[in-house]
């Protein structure tokens, strides 16, 4: 399976590697969430990490869409946006700005060959291009594509900033990340709005840096 995700890296470097101590930084608590099969529920991976303490609601649906049905699970904050997204997107409701809080989703386990490497990330990022050109949008701007080992785990790292596909008056930031458990890819998906994506883009890679992914 060729995975399509958008991405954004920001000026600033962060590193995502093994060598990366795991310590957890100032304002933030650690969470774990159980991802459950799409079919089944039966739980299936473990995921730790280190969110910022306001995030203090995990919420956990399904997405059921036009473009792809998945499983869902949103860390955020009780007192902000709650909307649980799902069915065409045009009938949707959106939260405005989704700078305060974390998605992960994922869909069925693949049957064939998984894998994550340069020539997924490759064809993820032309396919990307393309959709963008096919919509006359001004250029991708390019912040990272990558690689990269996170605590053991390799994930596919895209950092980028575009106008949204549909919502054509919206330039967004995107880093979206992508790694595998159990022959299953789980996205974790951040995108901001605002002018100011500064303080998003070093929070997104503290939580990201700091992802533990244990297989049940």
């Amino acid at each position: 399976m060729k995975l399509f995700l958008p991405l954004l890296l920001a000026s600033i470097n962060f590193a995502c590697s093994d060598h990366v101590e795991r310590k957890m930084p100032i304002g933030f608590v650690e969470k774990e969430v159980i991802l459950r099969g799409y079919r089944d529920s039966v739980p299936f991976c473990k995921i730790n990490l280190f969110v910022p303490a306001k995030y203090d609601t995990i919420l956990e649906w399904y997405d059921v869409s036009w473009n792809g049905s998945s499983k869902k699970y949103r860390l955020a904050n009780s007192k902000g946006c709650l909307i649980k997204e799902s069915g065409a997107y045009y009938s949707q409701k959106f939260c405005k700005d989704s700078i305060d809080f974390l998605t992960i989703s994922h869909q069925n386990q693949e049957k064939g060959r998984v894998w994550l490497d340069t020539g997924g990330l490759n064809y993820n990022v032309s396919e990307l291009e393309r959709t963008n050109k096919q919509f006359n949008y001004p250029p991708i701007i390019w912040k990272k594509r990558a690689i990269v080992n996170i605590h053991g785990n390799t994930f596919e790292l895209m950092h980028y900033k575009a106008y949204h596909w549909i919502k054509s008056d919206s330039l967004v930031q995107y880093l979206h990340a992508s790694t595998i458990s159990k022959r299953t890819f789980i996205f974790f998906n951040f995108n901001c709005k605002q002018k100011d994506c500064k303080d998003f883009v070093k929070n997104a890679y503290l939580m990201l840096n700091s992802i533990e992914i244990d297989s049940l």
